[in-house]
């Protein structure tokens, strides 16, 4: 299905095993190739994830994640690939619960005096700087949007708080940066 709807290099970053991105404000989508926890053939099995953050309270987000396949992949690469998302990123997967326990402490810690007492900014002592300044956007991207060389980069966190508060200061006019 890939293959047929997009093009040659596009499909070339999926060869790569992973992609992580989203579209504003609350929609992830990540694709990657895993192997299954308990088999030793070191085998990928491909799985496209659509994850919506969906605020519930102040303090409380309410995840919905589902896994995606393509409709013509044979039944048992259906149930590996399935097995694979629930053994990582799915809801129970050790990845998951890794990310969920530091999602929670993030939002515990925003309730401190540290995180309380600074201006609304992205550039705050709530440090969101892993690199600025340094990792550049990639100019022959093929795909729509902007991407970058690295996977651990704090951009995707700095774009979606700057439009936040973008939205949060609309009315009032006030510079974001």
């Amino acid at each position: 299905m890939f293959q047929s709807n997009l093009t040659n290099e596009q499909n070339d970053i999926l060869k790569n095993g992973f992609f992580v991105g989203g579209a504003y404000p609350n929609l992830g989508i990540l694709n990657f190739s895993l192997p299954l926890l308990d088999a030793d053939d070191g085998a990928l099995y491909n799985f496209l994830n659509l994850r919506v953050w969906r605020p519930i309270a102040p303090d409380k987000v309410e995840v919905w994640s589902w896994h995606l396949i393509d409709k013509e992949a044979s039944k048992e690469y259906k149930v590996k690939s399935y097995k694979s998302y629930l053994g990582t990123f799915g809801p129970s997967g050790i990845l998951e619960q890794d990310d969920s326990e530091i999602w929670s402490r993030v939002a515990q810690a925003s309730n401190g005096i540290m995180a309380q007492s600074k201006d609304l900014s992205y550039n705050s002592m709530l440090n969101y700087l892993m690199g600025l300044e340094r990792v550049e956007p990639l100019d022959n991207f093929p795909g729509p949007g902007t991407a970058y060389p690295l996977c651990f980069l704090d951009e995707l966190s700095r774009s979606m708080q700057r439009k936040w508060i973008e939205l949060l200061l609309e009315e009032t006019k006030e510079e974001v940066y």
